[in-house]
């Protein structure tokens, strides 16, 4: 596997095994993978990052979401066995200030499953999971907010064009009449 998660679930506490990077391109499945055994019940999550080669803000603001929920739901989420590198990413955006980071931790040897990082997800549903992580991020730090909000901005804006649109043009002008040169 070159960039991706394995999962195993046991009860109501679920293993992720990050490879590679993880980043926006993969963030927005895990996320909705997350959000998906949440509901189904799990209250723990483990995230083991001994296989992870390298991470952006969308994947370290997706846990610190998942984390937010968990806690809510009774459970809480551990960041596992990160490199020395990641871990100092954690650290920059203030994610060890708020998720547990254990480089202790033995996963259990059972059977992984991947996760299908090809997953359909609209534009729209991964670009909110972008923003969504960065809104998780900007409440840790002013220096996170000063970092990340021109990016929720820009999201904001393109959401609210999109809506306008939509508004101007409810069946995205497909029933309008023909006019100019082309009667």
């Amino acid at each position: 596997m070159i960039n991706g998660y394995t999962f195993s679930r046991f009860e109501k506490t679920l293993f992720v095994r990050v490879y590679g990077l993880a980043n926006l391109k993969n963030a927005p499945v895990l996320s909705a993978f997350l959000e998906e055994e949440i509901t189904d019940g799990v209250v723990g999550v483990y995230v083991d990052l001994s296989e992870c080669k390298g991470m952006d803000s969308t994947f370290m603001g997706t846990l610190v979401g998942t984390s937010n929920k968990l806690e809510v739901a009774g459970g809480g989420l551990v960041i596992a066995n990160p490199s020395d590198h990641n871990e100092k990413l954690l650290d920059m955006l203030g994610v060890t200030a708020v998720i547990p980071v254990r480089s202790d931790v033995t996963v259990p040897d059972t059977d992984f499953v991947p996760l299908d990082c090809d997953k359909d997800l609209s534009k729209d549903q991964r670009s909110n999971v972008i923003r969504l992580a960065h809104e998780h991020l900007i409440k840790i730090s002013s220096e996170n907010k000063e970092k990340f909000q021109p990016i929720i901005d820009a999201f904001n804006k393109e959401m609210e064009k999109k809506a306008e649109e939509e508004e101007a043009f409810p069946d995205g002008g497909e029933d309008e009449e023909p006019t100019g040169f082309f009667v």
